[in-house]
């Protein structure tokens, strides 16, 4: 028969505890947990002392014998889960979280925790039920509020997140992810101005969140800030993730004179079907192998179809999303790469700060941005001619390093059906059409889509865009599509679809109308694949020229209008010569298999001399 503790031995550890004085404790709980060790009392105690002093393992080996002793209790099954959570154990921790709500389904901290792990898991759909319930449940919380509307955000759900928003920062003013996340929602619901608020409030509450400033930097690639302010603010970015870099920089590298094979590396959260992959798996494919190794470090943990086939492409494909930043600069630096390249910039899920620690001895921005990330340990952006002219190599805190025909080379997706007629053929009226979401269809782009739509007036738009996901999105769109003149009976808001049946939807357009100042990209390709081009405007930087820059390696640069007047003027005229866009649309997938735009061989043989001779050439 176990030995039982008098009351006087419980009262004396519990007033310590509550006193704080774990080092005179911890001897105490581990004598008690000894001498009782059917009591719960040592064991929670000795898991409570454990975690706050940094001692996870141990504390998670206390808190599964605390479990086993006492009788099955709600609370300890939270703190369990929080503990497992903590330490990655995910599966383990959302079992402690389904045992806890089972125990008592009013849980508010059960709710929370598994909605927070359902976040991390991408279940959006799982977390916000449990968020909603520990908003009901508990006493006013910001976070809780603020993380039932990332839930919402997470589905696309964005206007529904935007009074969670306010409701955190009702409770908590000086909220500053509150205000990063609810410049995220207006920003997909095209309110740009409200977007650019919000996220300049985010940074005055934060100014040592190099995050937040990332994102508001993001969020100025929508707007018509001058190059000025966006370097400038870039800079500032830099100096941020330098500071916090500071002496753990590396200096030295296993850099060989000339080494076997270079060591590319590249970091990235979009290693899975997305533009990002849609542009880097043909150069995978088609690279040199004997002259090159590639590394491939997600930001992410989520994975689908696609990342099997980058994850079959590369060397070697690690996970970045569990680790620090010095800790994953620690990685890639023992990896020995040579050149690490940057797929992200300010996007989400980018790791800029990985790059102030210099892990690599040459580091480059490409692809996935499309202005400058302000990090002063970033050598190189890769640009074309066509993207940026020599005179405008300003745009960027990086040397621009010029590729020869194109910066891009598009992967041609699989299974995509052959492109068919013009639909005008049988229509006898145009259809245009967008794949561009609703931070790019701004006023500007409205208003030079009114004269087109006046002068033809039998004309239809064909907008399809993920933000359409949100009802309320779609309403919002429509009313600013009336304020501009074009009616509701002209136009199709659609949502989202597989890839394949987007591309069929293609066979319903006659012509892209592009956006600007942020053109398309990914979507630009997967129309012209489709026979239909994209009737895109001339810019005076690296984002606003990328249709230009497509268009031009595509051979197609006649579509390239010069300023607005001249693309309403091309747009109006579409009808005059349907025989000819006909022709093209049937000879369009041949004539693109043989432009830089297309060729990944091609482009494969200037990648690799590309990056020989930044090896040559050193850090910038």
């Amino acid at each position: 028969m176990q030995a039982t503790p008098r009351q006087d031995e419980i009262q004396s550890l519990v007033s310590l505890f509550k006193d704080g004085q774990m080092t005179e404790l911890e001897p105490l709980a581990k004598k008690f947990s000894d001498q009782y060790p059917g009591h719960g009392l040592g064991w929670m105690l000795l898991g409570a002392i454990y975690k706050a002093g940094k001692r996870p393992l141990d504390a998670l080996g206390a808190q599964l014998k605390a479990i086993e002793v006492m009788p099955p209790k709600a609370e300890l099954y939270s703190n369990l889960g929080n503990l497992q959570f903590s330490l990655d154990r995910f599966a383990d921790a959302e079992t402690s979280y389904r045992m806890c709500l089972g125990l008592d389904p009013n849980h508010p901290n059960g709710h929370y925790n598994y909605g927070l792990l359902l976040l991390q898991a991408h279940r959006p759909r799982e977390a916000e039920a449990h968020l909603r319930a520990a908003l009901r449940l508990g006493p006013g919380s910001a976070p809780i509020a603020y993380h039932a509307a990332v839930s919402l955000l997470d589905q696309k759900q964005f206007s529904q997140a935007i009074p969670l928003l306010h409701r955190a920062l009702e409770l908590q003013p000086d909220y500053a992810e509150a205000h990063d996340s609810l410049s995220f929602a207006f920003l997909h619901l095209g309110r740009i101005d409200d977007a650019l608020r919000e996220a300049e409030a985010a940074v005055a509450l934060g100014p040592e969140n190099a995050l937040l400033l990332g994102n508001l930097l993001f969020t100025l690639n929508f707007s018509t800030a001058s190059t000025a302010d966006v370097v400038g603010k870039a800079r500032a970015y830099g100096e941020l993730v330098s500071a916090k870099a500071g002496a753990g920089r590396f200096s030295s590298w296993s850099r060989k004179a000339a080494p076997g094979k270079l060591r590319i590396g590249f970091v990235s959260g979009d290693f899975k079907g997305h533009p990002v992959s849609f542009f880097l798996m043909g150069l995978l494919e088609a690279i040199d192998r004997s002259r090159f190794e590639f590394f491939a470090y997600s930001t992410v943990r989520f994975e689908d179809d696609y990342t099997q086939k980058v994850k079959a492409a590369v060397d070697s494909f690690q996970l970045l999303s569990l680790t620090g930043d010095e800790q994953a600069a620690q990685q890639i630096h023992e990896d020995g790469v040579d050149i690490l390249i940057d797929l992200a910039g300010h996007t989400g899920h980018g790791r800029l700060p990985v790059f102030a620690f210099r892990p690599a001895p040459v580091q480059v921005s490409w692809l996935g941005y499309f202005a400058a990330t302000g990090v002063a340990q970033m050598d190189y952006v890769l640009v074309d001619p066509v993207a940026v002219p020599p005179a405008e190599v300003g745009q960027f805190t990086e040397s621009a390093w010029y590729l020869p025909d194109t910066r891009l080379c598009f992967t041609p997706p699989d299974g995509a059906p052959e492109p068919g007629p013009p639909p005008a053929l049988k229509n006898r009226y145009p259809t245009f059409g967008c794949y561009q979401g609703l931070p790019k269809v701004n006023d500007q782009v409205l208003e030079c889509w009114r004269t087109i739509f006046k002068a033809l007036p039998r004309a239809r738009l064909r907008w399809q865009c993920m933000q359409f996901t949100d009802p309320q999105a779609r309403t919002l769109a429509a009313a600013r599509l009336r304020r501009h003149g074009i009616a509701d009976h002209r136009v199709e808001l659609l949502q989202s679809e597989s890839r394949l049946d987007y591309l069929r939807s293609l066979a319903q357009v006659d012509l892209i109308l592009d956006t600007f100042p942020f053109p398309g990209g990914t979507t630009t390709c997967e129309a012209l694949w489709m026979g239909v081009p994209t009737l895109t405007l001339a810019g005076h930087n690296l984002l606003s020229r990328q249709g230009e820059s497509m268009m031009a390696a595509a051979g197609l640069g006649r579509w390239i209008a010069r300023d607005r007047a001249h693309y309403q003027a091309m747009a109006i005229a579409v009808l005059d010569d349907l025989p000819a866009l006909t022709q093209l649309r049937s000879q369009m997938r041949p004539l693109l298999q043989k432009s830089p735009l297309f060729d990944n061989r091609r482009f494969a043989r200037n990648f690799e001399q590309a990056m020989q001779d930044l090896w040559r050439a050193g850090p910038g």
